[in-house]
């Protein structure tokens, strides 16, 4: 988040996951994974708002979730839907 705030870009993070630490350390890890309907609750707060007007790109990286996933190609028919030109870039972790 904070390089893209660097360049200029306004950003509206939305962790897929929270975790303690990365999930190859020897002794585990503890956290959550953020699931599609939280996603979905997430933006219906900022489609209530009248939030979902205005972005130029999405750009996830983990997905931690089948239905988060699915999810976010929901979100993007939405803002899509407002927008026809927002780009999607994924970050393959």
């Amino acid at each position: 988040v904070f390089p893209l705030q660097l360049l200029g870009f306004e950003v509206d993070p939305i962790n897929s996951v929270q975790f303690s630490n990365h999930t190859g350390y020897a002794g585990g890890f503890r956290g959550e994974v953020l699931q599609g309907a939280q996603l979905t609750a997430l933006v219906d707060g900022l489609h209530s708002n009248g939030l979902l007007e205005g972005y130029a790109c999405v750009l996830t990286g983990y997905i931690g979730s089948a239905s988060f996933l699915h999810a976010v190609l929901d979100v993007l028919r939405r803002l899509r839907a407002a927008s026809p030109e927002v780009a999607y870039f994924c970050d393959p972790v």
